[in-house]
C-alpha cells in the first residue's frame, strides 16, 4: 500500500510500496500482474457508463465474453493506439485492471491512483460524450461542455499525469494537455502551473485546491473524499457505506499533514446555524478558486476528541472596541482568522459577507492592551470565519459564511489556554450547545462600564457579558467591573439557587459591593458551599461622589448568537444624584455592615 511522508517543507516525495499492479498485454489484451519494477504503460481517462456494460476483471479472463460488453471497445481502442501509435507494450484501464470483489485491493488501488496516473508514460482522456466537428475536425467549442470535466474521479486524472491526449467518441484527437493548457484552466478554474507542471501541488492553498472538486459529482457519496486522496497526499482506509463522514475523515488526514488554515474557508448558501469548522462536502468551496495565503508563519492547529484545537488565536472583530462594553448588537462577535484572502481582482459576492469599515477616522481609539494608534491606509484585509463560545473554552461556528475584516478590527481576546472549536455538528453536541445556554446570566452595562474580570473564567463569555451556568442546580459567580470615567471599582456577585430562603419562586440572586467589601469573598472561600446566598444590596454609592451605581435583575430572554433562550438579565445603570455624598453620611447603603461602614471611612481619611 502507498504509504506517504510529507517533510516540514510539504514535498511530494513520497515512500512507497507498491501493490500488485495488473496490466492489459496490448498485443493479447491478456491480463498481466506486475509487483517491484512496473513497465511504461497508458492509461486511460474516461467516464463510467452503466456497471453492466463496463468490462470487469474477470470478464477479461474470456475475450470473447468481454467482447460483448459495450465497455470493450474503449479497452480495444486503447489499446490499439498505445500499441500502434506510442509503442507501448502495456496499457491500464480501471475498469478491468482492478479486483472489485477484494475490499483490500480496491483500498490500495484508490489510494495509489494518483500515482499511477502520474508515472504513466501517456493518458488518454475519452471525452465519450463529445461528438465529432467532422471528418478528421476538432470541436474544442464543445470541450467545456464535456461530462467528463464534472466527473470527481477525473479531476486527479487531469492533474496528476504529464502527458494527456483528449479524443472524442470516435477517437479522433482534439488536442494535448499541453496544447489546451490555457483552455483546461479556463474550464475547471486549476491554475496553468498546475497543469503544466511547473508550480509544485502543495504550493496552493488546501482551500484553493478544494474548490476544483467543488462542481464535480461521484455515483457513490463516498466517492467524493476518495477521488481526492492524491490531491492532498493522503492515504486513508476505504469504507463504502459511512456516507458523508468519508470526507470529514479527509479533512481530519489533512490536518494531520499540513498546517493551512484555509481548509476552513468554505462557506455555504444553506440556511444559517451552527456549523461544524469543517465542511459537509467540496460544494462549499466553490467561493475559493481565487483564495491565497497572507502569512507563511506555522498554525499550531490539530484535531482532537473535542474538536479542532487551535493555540488560542481566538479574536474578535468590532466596529466598538472591546471596553466599550457593548453586546451583539453592535456587531461584535468572535472570529477566527484563517491567514489568507482573495485575489485583488476578486470579491466576495455577498454583500453581507463583507464587514468592512468605512474608514478610520470615524473611529475612536485608546490606549488599551498595548493597542497602538493605526497608521491609515496601511492594513490588509484578512478572512475570518464566525464563531461562537459556549464555556470551557469550546467555540462552534455560527454561521455559514466567510467574513473579510480589516485586521484594524482584530483584537486578541488573550485566550491563554488552547480552545477547542466543534469539528462536526451533531444531536449531542447541539444539547450541550443548548444545555450551556440555557440558565445563563447576561449582563446589560452602559458605556462607561467595563468588565475587568470574572469567575469562575470557564464559564464567562467577555463578548456578550455573560455566564454561562450549564444548568446545575446551584451556581455562583463574580464580575468585577470598572466606572471608567471616575475610576471606581465594584463588585457584583450573583447566581442561581433553587429554593432560595428570601426570594419567592425565583432561582436567581444578585448583590453589588464595593471594591473594599469583603463580603463578595465569602463566595470564593474554601466552604463556599455552606453558604446561603441572598439578594441585595442592589445599589451602591461612593463617598465623595455622586455617583450612584444600581443593579436590577430580571428573568428573560438570553440572546447568544444563533441562540435564544431563558436566563438571568443584569442591567447596571449609573445615576448622577447632583449631590455628593460625604463620608459622614455613610453607610453607602443601607443594608452594608458597621464594620464594612468603618473601613470605608477609615480609607476615605487616609
Amino acid at each position: 500500500m502507498l504509504m506517504a511522508a510529507c517533510d516540514t517543507n510539504r514535498t511530494r516525495q513520497q515512500l512507497i510500496s507498491l501493490p500488485i499492479m495488473r496490466l492489459i498485454d496490448t498485443e493479447t489484451l491478456k491480463i498481466r500482474s506486475f509487483t517491484g519494477e512496473i513497465p511504461q504503460y497508458a492509461i486511460l481517462s474516461h467516464t463510467w457508463g452503466n456497471d453492466e456494460d463496463e468490462v470487469e476483471l474477470r470478464d477479461m479472463a474470456d475475450a470473447d465474453q468481454a467482447a460483448r460488453k459495450k465497455g470493450f471497445a474503449k479497452i480495444a481502442e486503447t489499446c490499439r493506439i498505445a500499441r500502434s501509435r506510442d509503442n507501448l507494450r502495456y496499457a491500464w484501464v480501471d475498469t478491468c485492471c482492478i479486483d472489485k470483489t477484494s475490499s483490500a485491493e480496491l483500498s490500495e488501488a484508490i489510494n495509489s491512483m494518483f500515482q499511477w496516473y502520474e508515472e504513466a508514460a501517456i493518458c488518454y482522456a475519452l471525452l465519450s460524450d463529445l461528438c465529432p466537428a467532422g471528418p478528421h475536425q476538432t470541436n474544442i467549442g464543445a470541450l467545456s461542455k464535456s461530462r467528463w470535466f464534472t466527473r470527481g474521479w477525473t479531476l486527479q486524472e487531469l492533474i496528476a499525469p504529464r502527458n494527456i491526449e483528449f479524443f472524442d467518441q470516435e477517437w479522433i484527437s482534439q488536442g494535448t494537455k499541453k496544447s489546451l493548457c490555457k483552455l483546461l484552466s479556463e474550464i475547471t478554474k486549476i491554475d496553468t502551473g498546475i497543469l503544466d507542471k511547473t508550480v509544485a501541488l502543495d504550493s496552493v492553498p488546501v482551500g484553493r485546491r478544494m474548490s476544483w472538486a467543488s462542481a464535480r459529482e461521484t455515483t457513490r457519496m463516498e466517492d467524493v473524499a476518495y477521488c481526492l486522496l492524491g490531491i492532498f497526499g493522503v492515504n486513508m482506509p476505504l469504507l463504502y457505506g459511512e456516507r458523508t463522514k468519508a470526507f470529514f475523515r479527509l479533512q481530519e488526514e489533512v490536518i494531520r499533514l499540513t498546517n493551512d488554515l484555509t481548509l476552513f474557508a468554505w462557506q455555504s448558501h444553506g440556511p444559517e446555524g451552527f456549523q461544524s469548522i469543517m465542511a459537509p462536502s467540496p460544494a462549499e468551496f466553490s467561493s475559493c478558486s481565487q483564495l491565497r495565503s497572507t502569512s507563511i508563519l506555522p498554525a499550531d492547529f490539530s484535531v482532537t476528541n473535542a474538536g479542532i484545537q487551535f493555540p488560542g488565536i481566538i479574536r474578535m472583530g468590532s466596529h466598538h472596541w472591546p471596553w466599550s462594553g457593548r453586546c451583539m448588537a453592535d456587531n461584535s462577535f468572535y472570529v477566527l482568522p484563517i491567514r489568507c484572502t482573495f485575489d485583488n481582482d476578486y470579491r466576495i459576492d455577498e454583500p453581507s459577507m463583507r464587514f468592512k469599515r468605512d474608514g478610520v477616522s470615524d473611529c475612536e481609539f485608546q490606549e488599551s492592551n498595548n493597542i497602538a494608534q493605526p497608521d491609515r491606509g496601511k492594513y490588509t484585509r484578512v478572512l475570518c470565519i464566525q464563531l461562537q463560545y459556549f464555556g470551557y473554552n469550546r467555540f462552534v461556528r455560527s454561521s455559514s459564511g466567510i467574513y473579510l475584516l480589516d485586521d484594524l478590527h482584530l483584537y486578541s481576546m488573550d485566550f491563554k489556554e488552547r480552545v477547542y472549536v466543534a469539528a462536526r455538528i451533531s444531536d449531542p453536541l447541539l444539547l450541550e450547545i443548548g444545555r450551556s445556554t440555557a440558565r445563563a446570566i447576561q449582563f446589560y452595562l452602559p458605556p462607561s462600564v467595563q468588565c475587568i474580570g470574572a469567575h469562575p473564567k470557564s464559564h464567562w463569555c467577555i463578548l456578550t457579558k455573560t455566564f454561562f451556568t450549564h444548568g446545575p442546580a446551584r451556581f455562583l459567580a463574580r464580575a468585577t467591573f470598572r466606572e471608567i470615567d471616575d475610576r471606581y471599582t465594584f463588585t457584583i456577585v450573583c447566581g442561581m439557587l433553587h429554593n432560595l430562603p428570601d426570594v419567592s419562586g425565583s432561582q436567581y440572586w444578585l448583590a453589588i459591593y464595593s471594591e473594599q467589601d469583603k463580603e463578595a469573598d465569602k463566595y470564593y472561600h474554601r466552604d463556599k458551599k455552606s453558604v446561603v446566598p441572598r439578594n441585595g444590596p442592589y445599589s451602591l454609592q461612593f463617598p465623595g461622589s455622586s455617583m450612584l451605581i444600581e443593579v436590577s435583575g430580571k428573568e428573560g430572554i438570553v440572546e447568544q448568537g444563533c441562540v435564544s433562550s431563558g436566563g438571568f438579565l443584569i442591567t447596571v445603570t449609573v445615576k448622577d444624584t447632583e449631590v455628593p455624598v460625604p463620608v459622614s453620611s455613610i453607610p453607602l447603603v443601607s443594608s452594608l455592615s458597621v464594620k464594612v461602614r468603618s473601613k470605608l471611612r477609615y480609607l476615605s481619611m487616609k
